[in-house]
């Protein structure tokens, strides 16, 4: 089971689930 596959899963952004990854993206924090 990947995390990136339940934030594709999710209707919201990654960045709501994965804050770790997206971190690297954009700092939601």
């Amino acid at each position: 089971m990947n995390p990136d596959d339940s934030n594709r899963a999710s209707p919201e952004p990654t960045r709501k689930t994965n804050t770790t990854e997206n971190d690297n993206l954009e700092p939601t924090r």
